[in-house]
């Protein structure tokens, strides 16, 4: 970045720079403004809590090892990743792999990968469902996920409900697009809905599953997923991480029964 975007505005502290993330500038010695795409959008002057000043880069080792265990994970699992890829394509016409734009850490653009769940002409089909705006969905009371969805496919139900959906994802952790745990990639066109606090979730790597997976993601509003985004994003660590991995199971088991 080479414009000064003044959002948040400090003075006598120590900060720690990360390639690329935080620009910072000095005023008699001392730094004066951090900026970072993160905070694009918010209110001139608002105080925004950075996290990872004064604290060590993140470490790439990490992100090696989960590429690690997501290619193990793929190649394990590579008979059903193939079987269900074949059984998409026998339900509905279409390509079996989901590709979209998603924003990651940062809010740098990766493609996501998904096995489609939707039928390919959906906005065709029900035009009606997409015709939502910025301004109707403000105040961020509205679901991510719409019970009985006529977009979805009965091989897409059956996907959503076990979660198999999902197994592409694996192919974004090898790339080092996202981690196993973090708040979900969104859409560029849903950036705008975010509040600046809840931005903050921008600021860490996305991942496969985030603490709306274990709170039920499906009857939270958006705003209630991008709290927990942010509150995710504030309280990283591994033992988090590894808290929210241990109660999949149990989440996952429970969407099942219902």
């Amino acid at each position: 970045m080479t414009a000064w975007h003044p959002l948040v505005l400090i003075s006598n502290v120590r900060y720690w720079c990360n390639k690329g993330t935080l620009n910072t500038g000095t005023k008699g010695g001392q730094p004066e403004k951090i900026t970072s795409p993160v905070f694009f959008g918010a209110p001139r002057g608002a105080m925004i809590h950075v996290p990872g000043i004064g604290m060590p880069p993140p470490s790439k080792v990490r992100s090696m090892l989960e590429a690690i265990l997501a290619a193990i994970l793929l190649i394990t699992l590579l008979p059903l990743f193939l079987l269900i890829i074949l059984l998409i394509r026998l339900d509905s016409p279409g390509p079996a792999i989901f590709r979209q734009t998603r924003l990651g850490q940062d809010l740098r653009p990766f493609t996501f990968l998904k096995f489609r769940t939707m039928y390919h002409d959906a906005q065709q089909r029900f035009p009606e469902l997409y015709n939502y705006t910025t301004s109707t969905t403000a105040e961020g009371n509205f679901f991510f996920k719409q019970r009985n969805d006529p977009r979805v496919t009965r091989m897409g139900r059956w996907l959503r409900r076990t979660g198999l959906d999902e197994l592409p994802n694996l192919i974004n952790v090898i790339k080092c697009d996202c981690g196993f745990v973090g708040p979900r990639p969104d859409i560029p066109e849903m950036l705008s809905n975010y509040s600046a606090s809840q931005r903050i979730r921008f600021s860490v790597p996305p991942g496969l599953f985030c603490l709306a997976h274990i709170m039920g993601a499906s009857g939270l509003t958006f705003n209630e997923t991008a709290e927990l985004d942010a509150e995710y994003a504030l309280r990283r660590s591994l033992w988090l991480d590894l808290r929210i991995l241990a109660r999949l199971p149990t989440t996952i088991l429970k969407r099942e029964l219902h």
